[in-house]
């Protein structure tokens, strides 16, 4: 018989806070949340606007957790925006987060005893923004392999591409994050742009329009957290909006 084991899971498709010029909280659309036996949770939205400042053509995401057929825990999670626009000046046809975890379902003879993760799946369709197409490269250290915590830790001691990752200096790599967790983009460098488009690692500043930031994700032990996409309004306009805005794994009590 499998040891217990407590699933994590959660997904929001997108939500927000518009500051000005008017006011409004966008409450957090197309829901899911997995149940910490396991199971399966769905939501999903079409035709969400916000005056003419936000509209969203559809979202969905999905939670399941399950003991596999190769004796493991097992957890997805999703999300899904199609059909974005804000302000007119950001465009993106369809952005897809996408998680899944693996945790043994005995104790590991030797090392430690976490789930190898990835965010393989996760990727941004055409993407606009003030006009000109950007197209963001997923790093392949998240968007392949499955990582535990433990190997990220120890690979960023001789990886130069993995520290820039989470921007940390190579003398600091040599000790375990002190926080005990990462923080960094699965976006290695975002190509494209123009005029009045600045590109600074996986961040987007637009004058007069404000900040986008792709593929933020959170790294500690036992889950991941993934933002596909953070939006910073700046002027006129002033607010945030975020999605799909994913995380989970679970751990053994």
């Amino acid at each position: 018989m499998p040891r217990r084991f407590l699933y994590t899971g959660h997904a929001i498709g997108f939500s927000g806070r518009i500051e000005a010029p008017y006011q409004e909280l966008i409450e957090s659309q197309a829901v899911s949340v997995l149940p910490s036996a396991g199971g399966y949770s769905s939501g999903s939205i079409k035709g969400f606007k916000s005056r003419e400042l936000l509209s969203v053509a559809s979202a969905h995401t999905q939670t399941s957790g399950l003991f596999s057929a190769d004796s493991a825990f097992e957890t997805l999670v999703t999300g899904v925006i199609e059909g974005m626009r804000i302000a007119d000046t950001v465009k993106a046809d369809i952005i897809v987060g996408r998680i899944t975890s693996k945790h043994p379902g005995e104790p590991p003879a030797t090392g430690p005893d976490e789930p190898s993760i990835t965010a393989a799946g996760s990727h941004f369709g055409k993407l606009i923004v003030a006009g000109h197409e950007l197209t963001p490269v997923i790093d392949p250290h998240f968007g392949i392999e499955s990582c535990c915590y433990s190997q990220i830790c120890a690979d960023m001691k001789t990886n130069d591409d993995l520290r820039a990752c989470f921007g940390i200096s190579a003398e600091s790599a040599q000790a375990p994050p002190a926080n005990g967790f990462l923080i960094g983009s699965i976006v290695r460098e975002i190509q494209g742009g123009g005029p009045g488009v600045k590109i600074d690692g996986n961040v987007v500043i637009i004058p007069g329009f404000g900040k986008l930031h792709l593929g933020e994700f959170v790294i500690s032990q036992y889950s991941r957290r993934l933002i596909m996409l953070r939006v910073e309004l700046g002027s006129p306009a002033t607010g945030t909006v975020s999605g799909p805005d994913m995380g989970g794994n679970g751990i053994p009590p």
